[in-house]
């Protein structure tokens, strides 16, 4: 049997390629499994995996591409993480939305469950909105994950070290 050097090379490069992608499953593969895990603190947090699996063919389209494979990997996994983020925001938390619309809907603030023990205000369903209410607008509102990153980090380091 011949078996020509043009398929020999396409089958190395499509391993090569595989290989390269595998980062990327990993991290998405986390992701996923970090989003099941939060079932378990409340049945609110869950997230189904067909809905996964389209918001990661999403990513792949939309995120940046690149004639370099770990450049595109890295933009897979950021634009995919903060897809991820965004996602789960908007769609996990509307127990902690306002039912009405008022300013803080607007502003995308988070209602903070009332509750009985001081205990319950550590709890993740009580201290999440309260983190979150608690950034300045422009964070709040930022549109790609390198500028909320970056606002999220300036913030958090002049609360530590403020300017004399």
């Amino acid at each position: 049997m011949v078996v020509s050097t043009q398929c020999i090379d396409r089958s190395v490069s499509v391993a090569w390629l595989t290989q390269g992608y595998r980062a990327s499953a990993e991290r998405a593969a986390i992701l996923f499994f970090v989003l099941n895990d939060m079932g378990a603190i409340d049945p609110m947090y869950q997230f189904a995996l067909d809905a996964y699996t389209d918001l990661y063919s999403l990513s792949i389209d939309k995120s940046q591409r690149s004639p370099k494979l770990e450049e595109r990997i890295n933009n897979l996994n950021e634009y995919h993480t903060y897809a991820v983020y965004r996602s789960v925001i908007t769609t996990s938390y509307r127990y902690h939305r306002p039912t009405r619309s008022t300013c803080s809907y607007a502003s995308h603030l988070l209602s903070v469950p009332r509750h009985n023990l001081s205990s319950s205000s550590r709890a993740f369903r009580n201290s999440a909105p309260k983190i979150w209410n608690s950034l300045p607008p422009h964070i709040l509102q930022s549109q790609t994950l390198s500028s909320f990153r970056r606002h999220l980090k300036t913030h958090y380091f002049q609360s530590v070290y403020p300017a004399p």
